[in-house]
């Protein structure tokens, strides 16, 4: 299985928003960029199972939820985590 993770806050501390959420858009793009290297790694990596995995919280699932129907059809497993565990997308 190879996972693609992606953070809540920025990495980055030269950042101006070092340690702060990310924005709505933010997490639209950092969405976006994980399922096209979920599906460039599909074509990669040919019969391997592939999983995303993001912050659990509200921005995220909205995201996610608007794309639903595509991940599952991708046969894409998505996690959430959170200080409290991992969930099940």
């Amino acid at each position: 299985m190879i996972i693609e993770a992606k953070g809540a806050t920025s990495s980055k501390s030269e950042s101006n928003r070092a340690g702060s959420s990310f924005s709505t858009n933010q997490v639209k793009s950092h969405v976006a960029a994980a399922i096209l290297k979920a599906m460039e790694t599909m074509t990669e990596q040919e019969g391997c199972l592939i999983a995303l995995a993001f912050p659990d919280n509200q921005v995220h699932r909205q995201r996610l939820e608007k794309s639903r129907v595509a991940l599952q059809k991708l046969e894409l497993i998505v996690y959430l985590v959170s200080t409290d565990g991992i969930e099940l997308f």
